[in-house]
């Protein structure tokens, strides 16, 4: 400690040589000056320690230690020091010697400026890893995955009380090591498993997903997608990898649903239109047999006749002549049902136009055609499924509904195309008729397309079917 005393009675004061050794003075530059030791104060801190130290002088307590206060050394530097301070007085209490024991406290003050700003970093880390512990423990509580961590040094592993609730197991059985969970893996995603969760370690990398089953503790298999991220020390040795695992059974088994309901969809699509297939065969078949065939043979029989009989040919070759024009036109005919027609530059309403026009349609039937206002062409798949679709109706309309008009509308609203066709025949049940292949054929057209199909009939109401369907695949989806 630096030691000094004031003699106030001739304004001497001494300093021992610990003071010399840390003010870096010499007793010379000193000297016993008694105001030397203020000189020594900082210009701050001067005035208020002058008039410390004067009220003590002035009053009546013989110690006083007053706050850390700054002194110039020689060098210009200045140190903190604490001073205890003590006054001798006369029987009057007049201040007759001031003696100070001054220590320099400098590296204490910088030691605990370094450990309370230590402290102030350390609190706020401390809150910061209590605010991540509630985060980690509210993630926890707030979702139904199973949050685990495991300690890839010790090989401990945590689960949270999720893992009882979805699989079963309760806390004394479920295991706190890796090895308990490997157990649980089902024997065919095991090693598939762990060699990918290995490898991610090894390979560094921060994140490892995988799906699997796991046994349950009755037994059954849920299926598992679980998630992990790696956590690697200073040195890059891997320390730990938390994560969680998600029961997605109910999902996988949807899924299955609906794939093998997708499956079972397109077969059924795929018989339909193999049973069209075979339907237009039979057709073909019947035209050709009923039709066709039956005016040959008649024109053949009559040929044979003007043959053996030269006195008929005025009458069998005219008669002949006309057989054969009507087996051309039933050619004609039939081919022109077979053939798709060709749309690609004409709006499907000039093609309707022209169906409503034929013969085969036209005889017979009062037709009409609406088209409406702003419709715009169509792909030509969406316009050859309309025309089928109509020269099928309107087919069905000609042979069975003893029908005197028929009206065909198309029209397109909200992006959704709409062809009525409906006639004032007999009608008939459509219930009974459900199974029909000619109207199980444009039903597989619509659906092909993504739209909707509806028949609409009565015995005697006649019958209105009606078509809708997405202008693009586009909206279909959506």
């Amino acid at each position: 400690d630096m030691l000094w005393e004031a003699d106030l009675r001739n304004d001497t004061t001494f300093f021992n040589d610990r003071f010399y050794s840390v003010m870096g003075y010499t007793p010379g530059e000193i000297g016993n000056r008694a105001d030397f030791y203020s000189v020594l104060l900082h210009p701050d801190e001067r005035e208020e320690m002058l008039e410390t130290m004067s009220a003590f002088l002035c009053g009546t307590e013989e110690f006083l230690t007053p706050p850390v206060y700054r002194m110039r050394r020689k060098d210009d530097s200045f140190i903190h020091v604490e001073t205890r301070l003590r006054v001798t007085r006369d029987a009057a209490g007049k201040p007759l010697l001031l003696t100070g024991v001054t220590r320099d406290v400098t590296q204490e003050r910088i030691d605990a400026i370094a450990l309370t700003s230590l402290n102030k970093r350390l609190k706020v880390k401390a809150t910061a890893l209590q605010e991540s512990i509630d985060r980690y423990d509210l993630v926890a509580h707030a979702t139904s995955d199973v949050v685990w961590d495991w300690d890839l040094r010790t090989n401990a592993n945590w689960f949270n009380s999720n893992f009882g609730q979805l699989f079963g197991y309760p806390e004394d059985e479920a295991g706190n090591t890796i090895e308990a969970w490997e157990s649980r893996l089902h024997p065919a995603d095991s090693k598939r498993v762990l060699d990918s969760i290995h490898e991610a370690i090894r390979e560094k990398r921060p994140k490892w997903d995988s799906e699997y089953r796991f046994r349950r503790r009755d037994g059954s298999w849920a299926v598992i997608y679980d998630r992990g991220y790696t956590q690697y020390d200073e040195a890059g040795t891997p320390v730990r990898m938390i994560g969680s695992m998600q029961d997605i059974t109910h999902t996988r088994e949807l899924q299955e649903k609906i794939l093998a309901e997708q499956a079972s969809h397109q077969q059924s699509l795929t018989e339909a239109v193999i049973r069209s297939q075979e339907q237009e065969r039979a057709n073909l078949g019947r035209e050709l047999h009923d039709n066709i065939n039956q005016i040959l043979t008649s024109c053949q029989l009559m040929t044979d006749m003007a043959l053996r009989e030269p006195s008929l040919r005025d009458t069998l070759l005219p008669r002949t002549h006309a057989q054969l024009g009507m087996a051309v036109e039933e050619i004609r005919r039939l081919s022109h049902s077979l053939v798709q027609p060709a749309l690609g530059d004409i709006h499907v309403s000039d093609a309707l136009r022209d169906l409503l026009n034929e013969p085969c349609v036209a005889e017979g039937l009062h037709s009409t055609l609406h088209i409406g206002a702003g419709l715009a062409p169509l792909d030509e798949q969406r316009s050859l499924m309309l025309y089928r679709i109509a020269q099928e109706q309107l087919q069905n309309v000609r042979k069975h509904a003893h029908a005197s008009n028929v009206s065909v509308s198309l029209g397109e609203a909200d992006g959704v195309v709409q062809l009525v066709i409906e006639d004032d025949g007999i009608g008939f049940d459509p219930a009974a008729r459900k199974g029909g292949i000619g109207m199980r054929n444009m039903q597989t057209r619509v659906q092909l397309c993504g739209g909707t199909f509806a028949i609409e009939s009565a015995p005697g109401a006649g019958c209105r079917l009606v078509v809708q369907l997405p202008r693009s695949m586009e909206e279909r989806e959506a």
